[in-house]
């Protein structure tokens, strides 16, 4: 006899301790079981980094960020949005460059091209008083591009400021106090950890929805940059 007990099936516990005895079935139980757990872990693991390479999910990415780390970003780029004001209003164009998209800067230029420095401090005048939430970070997703893929951020800034307001009747603006929220779009590199992000587009509370899963595409859209 062979010594196995062709009445007991090769199952996890009493089959197995029963085929091959209490020492031996242990043995095989732990074989069977710890070898089920490394290929499950193992087809876990290439199931997330198959999301993350096809962007599949916005899940899939943000798994990849600790909440803390969420936080500090949303909270970096928001300073950069300020310091984008401050040197617009200076026309500090070159040191722009590593802040927002040069597509954008051209915008910028071409649109203030005839403002006096005055009328320039004036637009661009943005004082932050408080935070009314903490910036945040509200979709990542992975875009192909000409020259590879890139990550795509969607920020939530919730501000109380002072800044230039609506015009009036009269059509005259003015520096006032108000709650100010704002829907931002940074882009870097996907595979480059170097490249920094930069900011390539503001997007309207209506249209938050569609871009937490869809591509902003800045050759498609007009600069909506204050």
């Amino acid at each position: 006899s062979s010594g196995i007990n062709a009445e007991w099936p090769l199952r996890p516990g009493g089959g197995l301790m029963r085929n091959y005895g209490i020492l031996g079935g242990g043995s095989e139980f732990l074989k069977k079981r710890g070898g089920q757990a490394f290929r499950s872990l193992r087809a876990r693991y290439r199931q997330q980094y198959n999301k993350v390479l096809a962007a599949n999910t916005d899940d899939a990415i943000s798994g990849l960020f600790s909440f803390k780390r969420n936080r500090e970003l949303a909270e970096r780029l928001q300073e950069r949005y300020l310091h984008h004001l401050e040197l617009s209003a200076n026309r500090e164009w070159d040191v722009l460059l590593d802040i927002i998209h040069s597509s954008l800067i051209k915008e910028i230029i071409k649109k203030t091209q005839h403002f006096t420095d005055e009328e320039m401090q004036t637009l661009f005048y943005f004082e932050l008083l408080k935070n009314n939430s903490p910036p945040k970070i509200v979709s990542f997703h992975v875009v192909a591009g000409q020259d590879g893929s890139y990550l795509q951020i969607l920020v939530k800034l919730d501000m109380r400021v002072r800044c230039l307001g609506p015009p009036n009747e009269e059509g005259d603006c003015t520096i006032e106090e108000m709650d100010k929220i704002t829907y931002l779009v940074y882009e870097k590199s996907y595979s480059d950890p170097k490249d920094s992000f930069l900011l390539i587009g503001k997007v309207p509370a209506s249209e938050v929805e569609y871009y937490k899963t869809n591509k902003y595409d800045l050759a498609e859209e007009t600069s909506k940059i204050s």
